[in-house]
């Protein structure tokens, strides 16, 4: 019996289960402990963090519309489970802790599903975890706090359904028990948050390859890898349509539309074939170039290297040419939002990006070390497993400093913004309007915060780190998020001012000096202006 995974007699058949987990994190403690380790490097400060992300003042001030929206936007599974949990009442503290905790169990649960798949060669966990828990990417997307407790309980789910199709080859009863399970966590997750689906088609394509990539399974069972495939594709479907189901009734129950958010973020038929083919091209393009702070070169290096094995595995017909071309299929697995967008996405959607990640570094490293202990016996095997180690400790050291760094980032900015607003409400108390003015504030322009010289300016972030006093499409828009965060962080409340009084204060304030300076907050017909 593997420690992962238990066999039959016959032939090595994977069977997860609770046993396999605990048994499985017995024999590699040292490694999950080293894991946890670059979690805490990566994501430890927001254990105990109070910092606001995007939209947290917002729910703070009124939940019900926040979660409304929610089911506009197709996501009706969180406030479900936000209501099951009881988190609906949002606690920012508690979601904080919540995300940083969730987020390293789902990381050993998928380093089960991937490690348990094989018994063939020695993979080994902590080459999938530790660049897994010290992504960027997943530093923007957890980081968004109303929902990043949420993802990694999603991810589980999704974990979990492919654990429970890959059981599914015992009688017909509880078979079909085990795939009907498989469906159901996998829509639940889909309800969670959509991108979810881009994870279970690269989880199906990654067991794909380590389970039947294997020259005998083109040989002598293809039917078995064909059941696993065609059967993924099914459990895919049938859990998708039921997603669009449940949120079309949830929706009429909740007597919303889908918002122009979901509909607008799609260029197919808005934009030129050129610009859409141009936007697909510079998107793919930094991806693998390693622009910016989110992506990592390194990524494209060990991919490359992947996949030229796997193209030399095909010419030496170790693989089938099929195999290679699911290796390919998870290389671009981190462009898949961007075709089906038609454009460039948002960070936060990307998370098929540290997936594919830390799979390629687990295989590469794994296999290395594995062939070479396999096929040498000298001391030149232990040289090499302990480069194997201090390469991934690299890898993961070079990306929780990043992570660490927009986070670090965030809590500065946060701060700053803290106490931009207690100055301008001290500017506000000066004006002798009283402690709740009848006259609206409206606030004209965004301000960003300076940060200092080890924090990541703003034009490197996505959302998480940057100051939420600069956001604001409109002047309308801006107002709300800025007296919502001065609500949230001051407990203050201003009257809202109309459409009319709005354009007047624009105009007002062209005349006006810009914060800080004297003058720049002042009541003019009947409206309290804070000029930025």
């Amino acid at each position: 019996m593997s420690l992962a995974t238990e066999t039959s007699t016959a032939e090595e058949k994977t069977v997860y289960s609770v046993c396999g987990l605990l048994q499985f994190s017995k024999h590699y403690a040292g490694q999950l402990i080293v894991s946890v380790l670059f979690l805490l490097l990566a994501f430890g400060q927001k254990l105990f963090s109070n910092t606001f992300s995007i939209d947290t003042q917002g729910i703070i001030q009124n939940e019900d519309s926040l979660y409304k929206s929610w089911f506009e936007l197709e996501r009706f599974g969180l406030v479900v489970f936000k209501k099951l949990s009881g988190t609906y009442q949002f606690n920012n503290a508690l979601a904080s802790f919540t995300m940083v905790v969730f987020f390293g169990i789902s990381a050993v649960i998928w380093s089960y599903l991937l490690c348990g798949s094989t018994t063939k060669a020695k993979l080994q966990p902590a080459f999938f975890m530790i660049p897994y828990v010290a992504s960027p990417i997943f530093a923007e997307m957890l980081g968004f706090l109303l929902l990043g407790p949420e993802i990694s309980v999603a991810s589980f789910l999704v974990a979990l359904s492919l654990m429970l199709w890959s059981n599914a080859n015992r009688p017909k009863k509880l078979s079909a028990l085990l795939i009907v399970t498989s469906i159901v966590c996998a829509t639940l997750s889909f309800t969670m948050y959509l991108a979810m689906v881009t994870f279970f088609i690269t989880g199906t394509a990654i067991l794909y390859v380590l389970r039947y990539s294997d020259s005998k399974y083109q040989n002598h069972d293809k039917n078995e890898s064909r059941v696993f495939l065609i059967g993924s594709v099914i459990i895919f479907v049938i859990s998708y349509a039921l997603y669009k189901l449940l949120n079309a009734l949830a929706m009429k129950v909740k007597g919303v539309t889908t918002n122009a958010y979901i509909s607008d973020q799609s260029r197919w038929g808005k934009d030129s074939s050129s610009v859409i083919l141009h936007n697909i091209g510079s998107h793919v393009l930094a991806l693998y170039s390693g622009e910016g702070i989110f992506y990592s070169v390194i990524f494209s290096i060990c991919a490359l290297c992947v996949f030229v094995t796997a193209i030399y595995h095909v010419i030496t017909k170790k693989i089938s040419l099929f195999s290679c071309l699911v290796v390919l299929l998870i290389v671009l697995s981190p462009t898949i939002m961007s075709f089906v967008l038609g454009g460039i996405p948002s960070v936060r959607t990307e998370m098929t990006y540290p997936l594919a990640f830390s799979f390629i570094t687990m295989v590469l490293f794994s296999g290395i070390v594995f062939n070479i202990r396999r096929n040498v016996q000298s001391i030149r095997v232990e040289a090499v497993t302990i480069v194997a180690w201090i390469l991934i400790i690299a890898i993961g050291w070079n990306q929780a400093l990043i992570t660490s760094r927009i986070f670090y980032t965030e809590n500065v900015v946060f701060n700053q913004d803290v106490l931009t607003v207690q100055a301008i409400k001290s500017r506000i108390d000066e004006l002798g309007l009283g402690e709740r003015p009848k006259e609206p504030v409206v606030f004209v322009g965004n301000h960003v915060a300076k940060g200092n010289p080890d924090c990541y300016p703003a034009d490197q972030l996505g959302l998480t780190g940057r100051s939420l006093l600069e956001v604001g499409f409109s002047t309308k828009h801006g107002t709300g998020v800025k007296k919502q965060f001065m609500i949230a962080v001051l407990g203050v409340h201003y009257n809202q001012p109309t459409n009319k009084q709005i354009r007047q204060s624009e105009q007002d304030a062209s005349v006006m000096p810009h914060w800080p300076d004297p003058g720049s907050v002042a009541e003019k017909d009947g409206v309290v202006i804070v000029n930025f």
